[in-house]
């Protein structure tokens, strides 16, 4: 009797160390993390950058690690050589999970065959709608995306309730990723309830490169049709890393055409009329975070994970802009704003 008590309390013990074991296994391991995007991207940046300080601040920097040979920017959005490059990552044995930022990159990546089964975990897209069956339910076990409902809607809701424009100008590369670049079916939606016009604008279509001569040419097609606001998109030309952007907000400042970025703080800083962010970099980085810590550490599936982002908007103005333009901000719009800017100043960043 008494050897068989000692021997299940030996067992017992035994399998107590081995459950410490692999909790702690679960918990010290360090998971190789690749990362994906069409190219840089000043959210795509915001968020990453977020992501790792949120790992720093939750004290987990030894459960994840970062290849550099894992990290890929591919340069364009050409979808045969996207493809191509999310294939080489989804066929490496050694990571435990992907990153996956913008539209472009997870288009490419979506329905690739993934033989590991890697969880892949998407960001910084404009459409999320396009990947999940609805918002619970991202339709494959291995994949999530962040969702942030009515996105391009919102601002345009916004944006007109504001300035009540009569027709906004739209443009992008082609027809194709009009939504990704300016949300032009969304838009559409807007119009309709709200009575303006859209004058859209198709680059390729033209024979015109995403480029500062390109859209600066776009411009004056737009401002030739009589647009009286303009809507900037996610296009090269006004990315201030690589075009001298500064030069396409003066001109439509100069024609007194009222704007809206997307991006928010760093156009309407450097000379847009009012803008909105949807992205709060340090709770969408501290998300992620959380997203692959649960997925890694707690072997839930990522299809199980939630996705709606129902953060509030950050509304930002700029005052001196409204007023060299010649317009005057509602009280209701100032009262809503987050951020109020009386000057304009270009990004240190920028293209110079």
């Amino acid at each position: 009797m008494i050897k068989s008590i000692l021997s299940s309390i030996v067992v017992f013990l035994w399998l107590s160390i081995l459950n410490t074991a692999t909790v702690m296994a679960d918990t010290s391991s360090s998971y190789k993390i690749g990362y994906f995007e069409h190219g840089p991207h000043p959210n795509y940046e915001g968020i990453f950058k977020a992501f790792q300080q949120a790992l720093s601040n939750k004290g987990w920097d030894d459960l994840f690690e970062f290849p550099a040979d894992a990290h890929i920017s591919a340069g364009t959005k050409d979808e045969p050589i996207l493809k191509a490059k999310a294939q080489q990552l989804l066929d490496r044995k050694d990571l435990a999970a992907i990153i996956v930022m913008g539209s472009s990159a997870t288009r490419a990546i979506y329905n690739l065959p993934n033989p590991q089964q890697i969880p892949i975990f998407a960001d910084a897209v404009s459409d999320a709608y396009e990947f999940i069956a609805n918002d619970r339910d991202s339709k494959q076990d291995y994949f999530t995306v962040r969702v942030i409902p009515e996105y391009y809607k919102r601002m345009f809701g916004i944006f007109y309730s504001e300035v009540l424009f009569k027709k906004l100008g739209l443009m992008y590369n082609d027809l194709s990723r009009r939504n990704d670049s300016t949300g032009l079916d969304d838009a559409a939606t807007i119009a309709e309830k709200k009575g303006f016009a859209i004058v859209s604008f198709s680059l390729k279509d033209h024979g015109l490169k995403d480029d500062i001569d390109g859209c600066l040419n776009g411009l004056r097609g737009l401002v030739a049709q009589g647009i009286d606001a303009f809507f900037i998109p996610a296009l090269d030309c006004f990315d201030w890393k690589k075009s001298r952007v500064e030069s396409l907000i003066k001109f439509l400042n100069d024609k007194k055409i009222r704007t809206f970025s997307k991006l928010g703080t760093k156009d309407v800083s450097a000379g847009a009329m009012m803008g909105y962010s949807s992205t709060d970099f340090p709770s969408t980085g501290s998300l992620l975070a959380d997203k692959l810590r649960s997925v890694l550490v707690n072997h839930e599936k990522p299809r199980a994970l939630p996705m709606i982002d129902d953060s509030p908007p950050r509304l930002i103005l700029n005052l001196f802009v409204a007023r060299e333009i010649g317009y005057q901000f509602s009280f209701d719009i100032l009262g809503a704003s987050d951020v109020v800017y009386e000057t304009i100043t270009l990004p240190e960043d920028r293209l110079k």
